[in-house]
């Protein structure tokens, strides 16, 4: 068997096994700035790819605001990334070894870990990775030993991460009001650099205008 047939087959038999996708019924305009924001990029001729990790710009916002909810990350350790879908996938993927466990209380990560053929589990004490929504979930998943924390960002809460801690954690969210723009980002861990280059491979960078768009919104 070719080394391909023995990727596709093990993915298609995943894909085949996941629930359907929600179907969605209603839209929602974006905010008149990130509109304004859009139309000035596509007026400059900022449709082409951007810098990998994405535009500056974009990712010193995504720093005031995780450094306001008390998350230091610099620029430089923050990827842009085609919503919070993608950085779930790219974390999962990269973070956990073949056929490993995932404890996630808060969200519903059955499709993904089926697709990547990893384990949900109950015991937080048991898993390689613990996906933790929001600073009260962070707090708790600290508490525990395990390797890897990713934590999906709750705009509006204080954060605590001791300097210690956060090696092992990365930060995940997006721009909840551009809702079908899909951006989103990654930030901090030790392996900010790893995650990064997996999403290159599969994106190579996240939309030009929709990147532009977010940098129009108010934080």
């Amino acid at each position: 068997m070719s080394a391909l047939q023995t990727l596709t087959r093990p993915l298609a038999a995943r894909v085949m096994g996941l629930p359907p996708a929600p179907t969605l019924t209603a839209t929602l305009p974006a905010p008149e700035g990130a509109l304004h924001a859009a139309e000035q990029a596509l007026d400059a001729g900022r449709t082409h790819y951007t810098d990998r990790p994405g535009i500056l710009p974009l990712r010193q916002q995504v720093t005031a605001a995780l450094t306001a909810a008390g998350l230091p990350i610099a620029p430089d350790a923050i990827t842009i990334t085609c919503g919070v879908v993608e950085g779930r996938f790219v974390a999962l993927k990269q973070l956990v070894p073949s056929g490993g466990r995932v404890a996630s209380p808060q969200a519903d990560l059955s499709g993904v870990c089926a697709l990547l053929g990893l384990t949900l589990t109950d015991d937080p004490t048991q898993a390689d990775l613990i996906y933790a929504v929001g600073a009260a979930s962070l707090t708790a998943a600290l508490a525990t030993a395990a390797p890897w924390i990713v934590c999906e960002y709750q705009r509006g809460e204080a954060y605590h991460l001791p300097t210690e801690q956060a090696e092992r954690v990365l930060l995940i969210g997006e721009f909840a009001e551009l809702i079908g723009w899909r951006v989103g980002f990654m930030a901090g861990s030790k392996a900010a650099g790893k995650l990064r280059a997996y999403k290159q491979s599969m994106t190579i960078c996240t939309p030009s205008v929709s990147q532009w768009a977010a940098t129009g919104l108010e934080r």
